[in-house]
């Protein structure tokens, strides 16, 4: 497979397979059950929350830290020199499907890397900041996948019910090629 680059995303297949999918669901799904309720995404990049329930967006989501066993061999794929904070993961089950994810920029995070689970494969759109109606970049998942969060985007999910694991990434300078080149 030929990796996709670009301002938006970047792929990195070399990371397929180095979770166990199956054993993350299954240690991890139940968790989603009863969580603290929030309504935006600020959770997503606080040290301080460790579930929460985003009806929102209508997904549950459960913190992972680096040192989880099923998820610790793709911490050990990030370079830590250039981050500023350390990173975290979130196990995400999006169980509503009469949902979308709506557009929005990701606050503190500046990329995110994606681990898609279940389906493997679905589609993030980036909009024009300017003008959150034009679609100015579309990339279906195939792969493990860092995503620049500073651009507005969402996730085509509607009627769909998503698992996946993601990793908040806090990344020094604003420069993109440093995210792609220098963090795995």
């Amino acid at each position: 497979m030929d990796k996709i680059i670009n301002n938006f995303i970047a792929e990195f297949p070399e990371l397929n397979n180095l979770i166990d999918e199956d054993a993350l669901i299954a240690k991890f799904i139940d968790k989603t059950k009863n969580l603290e309720l929030h309504s935006d995404d600020t959770a997503f990049t606080t040290n301080k929350m460790e579930s929460l329930k985003m009806t929102d967006y209508g997904v549950d989501c459960v913190r992972i830290e680096a040192d989880e066993p099923l998820v610790a061999p793709l911490f050990e794929k990030l370079n830590y020199n250039t981050f500023w904070e350390d990173p975290f993961g979130w196990f995400i089950h999006k169980y509503n499907i009469e949902m979308q994810t709506k557009v929005h920029t990701d606050q503190k995070r500046n990329a995110v890397l994606i681990y898609p689970i279940v389906p493997k494969a679905y589609t993030i759109i980036y909009v024009d900041p300017a003008d959150k109606q034009t679609e100015i970049y579309r990339h279906t998942y195939r792969c493990p996948t860092i995503i620049n969060a500073s651009i507005p985007h969402y996730i085509e999910d509607g009627n769909l019910e998503k698992i996946h694991f993601q990793i908040s990434l806090f990344v020094n300078g604003t420069d993109w090629s440093t995210v792609v080149n220098e963090n795995i």
